[in-house]
C-alpha cells in the first residue's frame, strides 16, 4: 500500500503490480482500484521472473503509456534537487529540455530501525547508508557500491525496446538523472557520493528491508531472489549487518 499511495501521490496514473505468489493475493487487497491492475504468476525461479516481466513489458496494457517506471515495490524513484516537485514533474521538465527518451535514475540503500513501526514506508524509514564510505562485504548481494551503483530506468515505451530488470535498450537520446546530461546506454553511475546525490535530479530510494523480520522472509528457501543463494543463518546475518544506519534522511517527508 506504501508503495501504491506513494507513485500516484507523484503523478503516476497506472499501475501493474506483477503478484509472485503473495499471501492472500494482491488482487483481495486492491481489487476497488481502477489505477492498479494485478498480473498475478506462480513462477518460481529468478531466471523464469526476469524472462516473465521482459515478456509483460510488450503488453498492449502499457502500449499508449508516455513513460514507464519499471522497479521492485522496494523501490521508490524520489525528486531531489527540488524535493517538493513530483517524479512526473520533474521528468517533463528533463524531457522538455533534453528531448529523452530514457532517464538512468540511481540507487541510494536506505536501512530500516528495528524499534519503528513501519506504516508508511517513505515517511518511516529515514536513515540509509553514507554513499561517501566504503561498505566491505565478501557476499555480492552486499558489496560495497562505493565505486559503483546500480540504476534502473524511466523510459517511453514507443522508442525503446529489448527490456530487462535493469537495463533498456532505446532510440537517443538516453540521460542520467544526477546532472540531467546525455549518456550512453552503458553509463554506469561511477563514485556516486553525498555531494552528488544531493545535487541529484532524481534518485531511487532502495527500502531494501523495512525489518528483521522482512530480512528472514528474503533469507527463506521460498524466497524468489537473489538472497536463497545463501544459507538461511548466513543470509540473515550478511543482510542485517549491511543494514547500516549512517544519515538521517527525511526528504521524503518534505514532498507534497
Amino acid at each position: 500500500s506504501s508503495f501504491i499511495r506513494y507513485y500516484l501521490n507523484q503523478g503516476f496514473t497506472r499501475i501493474i503490480l506483477i503478484d509472485d505468489r503473495s499471501s492472500p493475493p494482491l488482487s483481495y487487497q486492491f481489487a476497488n482500484s481502477s489505477s492498479v491492475f494485478i498480473i498475478r504468476t506462480d513462477l518460481t525461479l529468478y531466471a523464469q521472473q526476469h524472462l516473465f516481466i521482459r515478456e509483460y513489458l510488450n503488453s498492449p496494457l502499457l502500449h499508449d503509456c508516455a513513460w514507464i517506471a519499471q522497479v521492485d515495490v522496494d523501490e521508490f524513484v524520489a525528486t531531489r534537487r527540488h524535493p517538493r516537485r513530483t517524479v512526473a514533474q520533474e521528468v517533463a521538465l528533463l524531457e522538455a529540455r533534453t528531448g529523452a527518451n530514457a532517464i538512468l535514475i540511481p540507487w541510494i540503500f536506505f536501512s530500516y530501525s528495528s524499534n519503528k513501526q513501519v506504516k508508511y514506508i517513505p515517511h518511516d524509514i529515514l536513515w540509509r547508508w553514507n554513499h561517501s564510505k566504503h561498505h566491505y562485504s565478501s557476499v555480492h548481494k552486499t558489496r560495497d557500491r562505493y565505486d559503483v551503483i546500480e540504476h534502473k530506468y524511466l523510459f517511453k515505451p514507443s522508442e525503446c525496446y529489448d527490456f530487462n530488470i535493469h537495463s533498456v535498450s532505446c532510440t537517443p537520446p538516453i540521460v542520467e538523472s544526477t546532472r540531467g546530461a546525455r549518456a550512453s546506454s552503458s553509463y554506469a553511475f561511477r563514485r556516486f557520493s553525498e555531494a552528488k546525490l544531493q545535487r541529484a535530479i532524481l534518485v531511487i530510494h532502495h527500502y531494501r528491508f523495512t525489518s528483521e523480520n522482512n530480512i528472514r522472509s528474503k533469507c527463506s528457501a521460498d524466497s524468489v531472489n537473489a538472497y536463497s543463494k545463501l544459507s538461511h543463518e548466513k543470509c540473515v546475518e550478511e543482510m542485517t549487518r549491511s543494514n547500516y544506519r549512517e544519515i538521517y534522511d527525511d526528504t521524503m517527508i518534505q514532498k507534497p
